[in-house]
């Protein structure tokens, strides 16, 4: 975990970020590269790498959405509440799974949502991987599916006054 830098991603880092989702994530979740240029391209969405020494080792991705809206296979939309984040992937390289970088990059991008004045996080909690995100703070909803994937939506409050308390995570590690 050491020498690990947090950046946006940008276009360049499209042939990085399909080999990562297909290593660490079933078939059934991969998706086209259009996607996710979609979302970093996205002018209200928060993108993020951790790269090492062996180049990008995880991402996360989320954009402006809909609290009521149920189906994010295409990506971003023009109709947004603009105080909802919708977290869209976290992937991190499977060789450095469970060593921390999960948490990490997710601090770092919450970090950047609070900053950015959002005060709701939802997603999709792929099955066998709630526990995860309850321990960052978010609470479980109804059953649900991805790409036909057992799923639970989860979301998570932001309150303006903890993001003082995760600033200095926001920096390169």
């Amino acid at each position: 975990m050491l020498d690990q830098d947090i950046t946006p991603l940008n276009a360049d880092d499209l042939p990085a970020i399909d080999a990562l989702q297909a290593a660490a994530h079933v078939p059934e979740l991969h998706e086209p590269r259009a996607l996710f240029a979609a979302m970093i391209d996205y002018p209200h969405s928060i993108c993020l790498g951790i790269r090492g020494g062996q180049g990008l080792r995880g991402y996360i991705l989320g954009y402006a959405s809909r609290a009521e809206r149920a189906d994010f296979t295409t990506g971003p939309e023009d109709s947004f509440d603009p105080g909802v984040l919708y977290l869209h992937d976290l992937c991190i390289a499977i060789e450095e799974q469970g060593a921390g970088l999960g948490k990490i990059l997710y601090d770092a991008f919450e970090t950047r949502a609070r900053r950015a004045g959002y005060t709701r996080l939802i997603a999709n909690a792929i099955e066998g991987r709630l526990t995860f995100w309850e321990n960052q703070g978010f609470t479980a909803g109804a059953q649900t599916t991805y790409h036909g994937v057992t799923a639970t939506r989860i979301e998570k409050t932001l309150s303006p006054a903890a993001a003082n308390n995760t600033e200095k995570k926001d920096i390169a590690i």
